[in-house]
């Protein structure tokens, strides 16, 4: 099924989702585009791209050589800027989400054209202290 939602038509606004939707294995599946946000198996996206299901893999391939994830941070740059993120979250026994680790991409002293210097940086979880 194909469902397209205006949030608004009275006012002529712009915004609304499209919503893909398929029955398999006994449950609904979804794909869904709102307010800029893209959901994939999840009816409300919380970031640009959230993906939501017991199976949540986005896998990368490419067929003439390695596979490419790229964050790229469009700002401009400036030393010790952090220029991509990668979180490591799980729930804590109370239900909370909670960073257990990450892995921090930053520039390093240098960021003038020719002479740039990246850095890459790992933090733990060790006593409810990332280190």
């Amino acid at each position: 099924m194909i469902r397209g939602v205006s949030t608004d038509v009275t006012n002529d606004d712009k915004g609304g989702e499209i919503d893909f939707v398929t029955y398999s294995a006994n449950s609904y599946q979804y794909m869904t585009f709102q307010e800029g946000k893209l959901g994939v198996g999840t009816e409300s996206p919380s970031e640009m791209l959230t993906v939501q299901g017991t199976s949540a893999t986005i896998l990368v391939t490419d067929t003439d050589s390695a596979g490419t994830l790229k964050l790229f941070d469009a700002s401009t740059g400036a030393t010790g800027t952090d220029c991509g993120v990668i979180f490591f979250d799980a729930k804590d026994s109370d239900g909370n989400q909670q960073t257990q680790a990450k892995i921090i991409g930053s520039t390093g002293t240098s960021v003038t054209s020719g002479s740039e210097e990246g850095k890459l940086y790992f933090q733990t979880l060790n006593a409810a202290t990332l280190t």
